[in-house]
C-alpha cells in the first residue's frame, strides 16, 4: 500500500509533467522532429501532409531576412540593412517560384532542387536563380531548395512532389555537389562516432520533444540577444559567415579530432562508392514514377576560390581544413574541391546523366558574397547560362 503510494506520487509529480511537455513538445515542434515524434504520430494521421519531412521547407511560412554587407554595399550605408521577404506554399517550396502556382498553369514547369545555392534566400524574390531562369524562357519553375539538402534529400523532395500533382516537371535540375560531400564527410564522423554515443543522442532519442524544444528555446534567447546587442549592426548570418560558417565540407577538420583525410585515395574512392549508391537510388525513384532520366540535369555547382575578390565587404570564404587541422588556401580550397566535384560528375555521366559544368572563368567577383552562395548578380548569371544550355525554345 505504501508502495503504491510512492508510485503515484512519482508519477503525479515526476512523470506525469514530464510526459506531458514531451506530448507538447512534440506536437509544437512536430515538423521539426518529423518520423522521431513517436508519441505525436499515433495523435496526427500519418499521412498528413508535412514537406518538412521530405527535405523542404515548413509549409506557408514568411520570413524576413537582413544583410548588409554581402552584396550591393557602400561605405555610406553599409550599416543599413537590407531587408529580404522569403516565403514559401502549402507544398514547401519558395514563392514566387512555388509548385502552388505551377500547377495552376495550362503550360509545362522546371523543378530546381538543391541546397543554400539554388534556395538564394539571401537574394530577393523574383531575383533568385530559379525565378530569373522561368522569365528568360516564359515558363514557370519550381524552387524545391533548401539549406544543407544534399543528393539523397532531392531524392525524397521529388519522390514527394511527384505524388502532389498529375503535373509532372518537363525538366528537373539538381543541384548538389556542395552538400553531398559535407554528408558524406559527416558519414565518415558518425561511422567513427558509433563507438561512444553520448548522453546527448540518448536523450534525443527519448525524448526528442523536450531535447528540441531547449534546442528551439536557447535559439530564440540567442536571436534576442543579438538584436539587442549595439556593438554591431551585422546580422546573426552574417555573423555567423564571419565565424566560418556555412559552407559543411570546409568545416571539416577545424577540431579535433580529424577524421577526413581529402588527399587519401582511401577517402576518394570511399566518395566515389558514396555517389554510386546515391544514383542507385535516384535510378530507384526514376524508375518507380516512370520519369525519364534524360529529363533530369545535373548541373555543378561552382564556387569562389579561383577568384581573387568577391562582392562582400568582407572576405566570408570558408577554406578547407587539411586533416592535422592546418586552415588551407583558395587555391588549395579550389584543387580539394574540384577533385570531389569531377569524381561526382564522373559517376552521373557514366550512369547516363545530362552533366552541366560552367566554362572556366565564367563567374566573376560580383556574383559571389562567400565560398559558394551566389547574389542577386551571380543568381541572375547561372540562370543566364542555364537557359542557354538547355535551350527550352521548342516548348
Amino acid at each position: 500500500m505504501k508502495l503504491s503510494k510512492i508510485s503515484i506520487l512519482i508519477f503525479t509529480y515526476i512523470l506525469f509533467p514530464i510526459i506531458s511537455l514531451e506530448i507538447y513538445s512534440q506536437l509544437r515542434f512536430y515538423n521539426n522532429i518529423g518520423s522521431k515524434a513517436y508519441i505525436a504520430n499515433f495523435i496526427k494521421d500519418p499521412n498528413l501532409n508535412n514537406p518538412h519531412i521530405y527535405g523542404l521547407h515548413k509549409a506557408n511560412i514568411t520570413t524576413i531576412e537582413t544583410q548588409s554587407t554581402l552584396y550591393d554595399w557602400k561605405p555610406s550605408i553599409l550599416n543599413k540593412s537590407k531587408e529580404i521577404i522569403f516565403r514559401t506554399d502549402k507544398y514547401g517550396t519558395i514563392e514566387p517560384s512555388s509548385l502552388s502556382k505551377a500547377v495552376k498553369t495550362s503550360g509545362p514547369y522546371i523543378l530546381f532542387c538543391g541546397g543554400s545555392t539554388t534556395e538564394n534566400s539571401h537574394v530577393y524574390e523574383n531575383y533568385r536563380m530559379a525565378d530569373v531562369f522561368g522569365r528568360l524562357n516564359s515558363i514557370s519553375t519550381v524552387n524545391a531548395a533548401k539549406s544543407a539538402k544534399n543528393l539523397k534529400g532531392c531524392i525524397e523532395t521529388i519522390g514527394y512532389l511527384l505524388m502532389q500533382s498529375n503535373k509532372v516537371p518537363k525538366k528537373i535540375i539538381i543541384s548538389n555537389n556542395v552538400n553531398s560531400l559535407w554528408e558524406f564527410g559527416r558519414s565518415k564522423i558518425k561511422v567513427e562516432s558509433l563507438k561512444k554515443i553520448s548522453t546527448k543522442e540518448y536523450i534525443k532519442y527519448i525524448i526528442p520533444g523536450i531535447y528540441t524544444l531547449s534546442k528551439e528555446t536557447k535559439k530564440a534567447i540567442y536571436i534576442n540577444s543579438l538584436r539587442n546587442a549595439r556593438k554591431s549592426r551585422l546580422s546573426s548570418y552574417e555573423k555567423s559567415l564571419a565565424k566560418g560558417c556555412c559552407h559543411g565540407a570546409a568545416s571539416m577538420n577545424k577540431e579535433k579530432p580529424f577524421q577526413v583525410d581529402w588527399e587519401s585515395k582511401e577517402n576518394k574512392e570511399s566518395y566515389r562508392k558514396y555517389i554510386k549508391q546515391l544514383i542507385i537510388e535516384l535510378n530507384t525513384l526514376l524508375n518507380k514514377k516512370d520519369y525519364p532520366k534524360k529529363d533530369i540535369i545535373i548541373f555543378m555547382q561552382p564556387n569562389s576560390y579561383g577568384l581573387k575578390k568577391i562582392a562582400s565587404k568582407y572576405d566570408y570564404r570558408q577554406l578547407f581544413h587539411s586533416f592535422n587541422g592546418d586552415t588551407l588556401s583558395l587555391q588549395e580550397s579550389r584543387e580539394i574541391t574540384s577533385i570531389y566535384d569531377n569524381i561526382y560528375s564522373n559517376a552521373m555521366l557514366k550512369s547516363g546523366y545530362k552533366v552541366l559544368n560552367l566554362p572556366d572563368n565564367y563567374m566573376r567577383k560580383q556574383d559571389f558574397y562567400d565560398a559558394a552562395h551566389l547574389t542577386k548578380d551571380g543568381a541572375k548569371h547561372i540562370a543566364i547560362f542555364l537557359s542557354n544550355a538547355i535551350n527550352l525554345k521548342p516548348l
